[in-house]
């Protein structure tokens, strides 16, 4: 996809030690505006490209992205493979120039010469909230989703929600947690074939508020360093399926930044358990 950087926003962009999720809001056409969602290699890439000292330009290609559905609003999710191209010598970006730098809606914001990011383009680096104001956010506000990044400490993993589940492999849909087959009510398909992936439960806190977070497989992975599926195959060779795996059990007392997309979804069961989208070390020694 090509189009015009209309905004970045992030936690740490200036430090390309802090791996952390960006999202930018991206002008495809003169009426047509995508988040791109960033995360991981992706968000590292393109954290050394505003950090590199050379002139990142305003017009972009960006590709292999998975579209995202969210209210109103479409998200391009970045994947392993998410790369940035930058320069008029690339087709599709003059392509993109002639087919819009006679639009007024867009002439400003790409010109000529394909102007660098600049004082138009709004780059925010988000500050630290603390958990309570996610809570906050669900009760007082109107807005139907918000971003937030935080510091916490782990202060139990909560072992009685386990650290698994088994899904289709799919659709991703939670279909039980034994057996390598289910029935899949969203594939309508009896016997679907499964995968185990991580689901753990974390009380969090700051030292002034609590939360608790939820962290699926991707950000678990990182952590453990292997997949759900191979941990549960160890834990039950070595008769331990019932407790929690020690990679895990160890993740209590540790602190990390948690990004959290918040939304009105996340009030479950009559409290509000938040999904992270992205999980930093705190690299800087305390």
């Amino acid at each position: 996809v090509v189009g015009v950087i209309k905004s970045v926003k992030g936690f740490g962009l200036l430090s390309t030690d802090i791996i952390s999720p960006i999202l930018i809001r991206f002008l495809i056409s003169p009426n047509v505006e995508v988040y791109l969602s960033l995360l991981d290699e992706a968000a590292a890439r393109f954290k050394g490209l505003l950090n590199s000292g050379e002139s990142t330009k305003s017009v972009m290609v960006v590709t292999s992205l998975n579209p995202q559905k969210k209210g109103d609003h479409l998200y391009l999710n970045s994947t392993a493979a998410t790369k940035f191209y930058f320069g008029n010598n690339l087709a599709a970006i003059t392509e993109f120039t002639m087919r819009y730098n006679i639009d007024s809606s867009l002439s400003d914001a790409i010109g000529d010469d394909l102007p660098s990011l600049n004082a138009e383009t709004v780059i925010t680096t988000k500050e630290l909230s603390p958990p309570g104001d996610l809570s906050k956010f669900l009760s007082n506000s109107s807005t139907q989703e918000a971003y937030f990044t935080c510091i916490a400490r782990i202060v139990e993993v909560v072992a009685q929600k386990g650290w698994y589940y088994v899904s289709c492999t799919h659709c991703g849909k939670e279909v039980g947690n034994s057996a390598t087959s289910h029935p899949c009510n969203q594939c309508h398909d009896t016997t679907a074939t499964t995968v185990v992936r991580y689901k753990v439960e974390l009380l969090v806190d700051d030292g002034e508020n609590y939360a608790t977070f939820l962290v699926l497989d991707n950000e678990m992975m990182k952590l453990t360093k292997q997949g759900a599926a191979t941990l549960l195959d160890d834990e039950v060779n070595r008769r331990l399926r019932n407790r929690l795996p020690k990679c895990i059990a160890e993740l209590q007392g540790q602190k990390f930044i948690y990004h959290v997309n918040v939304t009105t979804d996340n009030l479950t069961d009559n409290r509000p358990t938040f999904t992270v989208s992205g999980m930093s070390a705190i690299l800087n020694k305390e």
